[in-house]
């Protein structure tokens, strides 16, 4: 296996900075994933909100 087929097609992506607001970067890569039917685990962190984009969100890193 290539070494960089997890780099390249991972199992799950972590969103820092994910946001509510249409025009930030973390609801923009958000919206990218969920519409693209990216097939892993997406997990939005920030301590804003519970969910982002219907998915729940995690306050922190060390929450993962």
């Amino acid at each position: 296996m290539n070494k960089l087929h997890k780099l390249f097609k991972p199992n799950s992506v972590a969103v820092i900075g994910a946001s509510q607001k249409a025009l930030r970067a973390g609801h923009v890569v958000m919206r990218n994933l969920l519409q693209s039917g990216f097939g892993g685990a997406i997990m939005p962190v920030t301590p804003r909100y519970k969910a982002v984009s219907g998915v729940i969100a995690y306050p922190d890193v060390a929450s993962l």
